[in-house]
């Protein structure tokens, strides 16, 4: 009898060991969905685009690079409107040669230049308004304006000859420069070292947001992105709203949903390159009344590093966390040893080990 009850302990677990088995055997064949969120004009766009070119470089045809230059002249059409509209609400007068420039830019049509290219004066255009006072004084108010980062620090001032030319393909870099609103959900399937991922951007603003849902099954990861350059701007939606505070609500949202109670979470920090020139000249107090660090980026860095680790901690959760720039491909190999990690740990949760 005895033995019997020892035959029959062994078998059932056996049977634990096999169940276990079974499910880690289930966690590794499948496709992994990597679930990709953040706020509007987080980065995250640009950093599904760098995944894209990281894992399906043959994509990036001429024909498909060339899909990008009415956005590229679009984001720095808009950029320039942008500003002069500015300097005239804020009283900064344009005077001179750049009269005549401002008129020309306020006289093109949006829709025929994004089907015909830019008219031949464009370039000395925008290069005479960013030459002239008001407009840079626009300019260093900035963070007050729906301004397009990218054409203030790359497109005016590095690639405004080039992609003025209606006949040029796009450069890498400038594809991951352009702006683009994401609106709907967007799915990107790729397999590394045989593995099957796909990775799911959905629009961050407001009125996307109720599609997220949608894609909340079978996640076996979150990559959260925040734009921590934007700590003293403001919402495209509600300009009463400040970015980082919107995109820590959210984050709060996201990790305390029980939809992903057991789900890895990796958060980028991104826009640093924007963030270390900012935090010179802006006092982070300005978005936290708790930092104290004045204009220093280290004491900033901590700052940001420690608040997302206390947000996480409401949750018991392991937070990876990436300073990252989303137009380089260093974040790109980071975010590989991250998802690893973070899907062994997965695992190892799901089968029981820990």
């Amino acid at each position: 009898m005895g033995i019997k009850t020892k035959m029959g302990c062994q078998g059932s677990r056996n049977n634990n060991v096999d169940k276990r088995l079974g499910n880690l055997r289930n966690m590794v064949n499948r496709k992994i969905k990597l679930l990709l969120l953040g706020a509007g004009e987080s980065g995250k766009t640009t950093f599904a685009k760098q995944v894209r070119l990281v894992n399906l470089a043959n994509d990036f045809t001429d024909e498909m690079k060339s899909t990008f230059l009415p956005i590229i002249q679009n984001n720095v059409l808009v950029s320039v409107i942008c500003l002069i509209e500015a300097c005239e609400e804020w009283g900064y007068e344009i005077q001179g040669e750049a009269v005549d420039a401002k008129d020309n830019i306020m006289a093109i049509d949006s829709i025929e230049m994004f089907n015909e290219g830019v008219p031949d004066t464009f370039q000395h255009d925008v290069e005479v308004l960013w030459d002239n006072e008001s407009i840079q004084q626009a300019y260093e108010r900035r963070s007050e304006l729906q301004f397009i980062d990218a054409v203030g620090t790359y497109f005016i001032p590095k690639r405004l000859e080039k992609i003025c030319d209606n006949q040029r393909v796009p450069s890498i870099n400038d594809i991951m420069y352009a702006r683009s609103k994401t609106t709907g959900i967007s799915e990107l399937s790729f397999t590394v070292n045989n593995k099957e991922f796909l990775l799911v951007d959905v629009g961050g603003q407001r009125t996307e947001r109720k599609k997220w849902i949608h894609c909340f099954d079978e996640v076996n990861g979150i990559l959260f992105m925040i734009g921590i350059s934007e700590y003293d701007q403001y919402l495209y939606e509600d300009d009463s709203v400040n970015r980082m505070h919107e995109a820590d609500k959210l984050f709060r949202d996201i990790i305390t949903s029980p939809f992903f109670e057991d789900t890895g979470v990796i958060l980028f920090l991104n826009k640093y390159d924007l963030f270390q020139d900012k935090i010179k000249k802006v006092d982070m107090n300005i978005c936290y009344e708790d930092y104290q660090g004045g204009c220093n980026e280290d004491a900033a860095k901590n700052f940001l590093q420690n608040h997302y680790k206390q947000l996480a901690s409401e949750t018991k959760r392991e937070l990876f966390q990436h300073f990252t720039c989303a137009t380089d491909v260093d974040t790109i190999q980071a975010l590989w040893k991250d998802i690893q990690k973070m899907l062994v740990l997965d695992a190892l949760g799901n089968i029981g080990i820990v």
